[in-house]
């Protein structure tokens, strides 16, 4: 379960509606009985469906049928079928179609990457990246779980993982190796995670006993040289492959033996088309 609070459903209602609505004022419709419902015009998996009867709800209107996030949709079936005043329900259709056609979109997306990779192999796993547009994180985080795939990082704070830059910054590999120790035993139960770009740099990562090599933006043929290499080395590491990971080629990286795959991409997805249709109900 992902929890939204008021304050944040009041903000995206807030956003589009900072006063009033000056079309349906100047129309007069006010105090109107009707029904809106969102019907998919594409097969997909839905996303935040929750969140979006939450708006309407703080508007006054009442849910009447509801799908739920992670449910299968075939273009003409009904997602969300929502009763009240005129001016209530106009105040809450765009925001509320706008998060189910982007959550939506991202979830499909997940589900045909995760769908596709492990046709390759089933046991790995789609994670995706903390790359998300600030503000937004919690609504995307929910989309690729919703489309079968897990985050990597939620943030800077719940895991550790060194890029070139941090081991630059403490002075150069050696120095980092001479600090291993320290660090490692400092984090507890928490995993390291070294990025690596080339087979040396991760056959000198497995040497200093890290828990997870991510080798960032090589093609699939080496990264299945490295991949093989690691696990040769140590097959209680594991490996997780990122850069320019998509669903045309997640295949190919799939088949390297990675455990993991790591990828952006899926919250760059077409929005699921969703129409609406509002009917005076008295």
């Amino acid at each position: 379960m992902f929890y939204f609070s008021g304050q944040e459903i009041d903000s995206f209602i807030n956003e589009d509606l900072p006063y009033f609505d000056l079309t349906t004022n100047l129309a007069g419709l006010k105090g109107q009985k009707v029904e809106l419902s969102f019907v998919s015009r594409d097969d997909g998996i839905l996303s935040s469906t929750e969140e979006s009867a939450m708006v309407f709800r703080k508007l006054g209107c009442e849910i009447v049928g509801i799908r739920n996030s992670a449910d299968n949709i075939s273009a003409g079936e009904s997602i969300l079928n929502v009763v009240g005043r005129a001016e209530n329900i106009l105040s809450g259709w765009k925001v509320a179609q706008n998060i189910l056609e982007y959550a939506s979109g991202i979830a499909t997306l997940t589900d045909k990457v995760v769908k596709s990779a492990k046709n390759i192999n089933q046991s790995i796993q789609i994670v995706a990246t903390r790359k998300t547009m600030p503000g937004a994180k919690k609504m995307l985080v929910k989309a690729i779980v919703a489309g079968g795939a897990m985050p990597h990082r939620l943030g800077l704070s719940e895991s550790i993982l060194f890029f070139a830059q941090h081991i630059e910054l403490i002075g150069g590999w050696q120095k980092f190796v001479a600090k291993f120790d320290e660090i490692k035993s400092r984090a507890g139960e928490k995993k390291i995670i070294i990025e690596v770009e080339d087979l040396q740099g991760a056959i000198d990562a497995v040497s200093i006993g890290v828990d997870i090599v991510q080798i960032d933006k090589v093609k699939p043929c080496e990264a299945k040289k490295i991949t093989e290499q690691i696990k040769k080395q140590n097959s209680l590491i594991l490996v997780s492959i990122a850069g320019g990971i998509n669903l045309s080629n997640v295949v190919d990286y799939a088949g390297t033996g990675a455990d993991i795959l790591v990828t952006s991409a899926l919250y760059h997805a077409k929005p699921l088309d969703i129409t609406t249709k509002i009917l005076l109900t008295e």
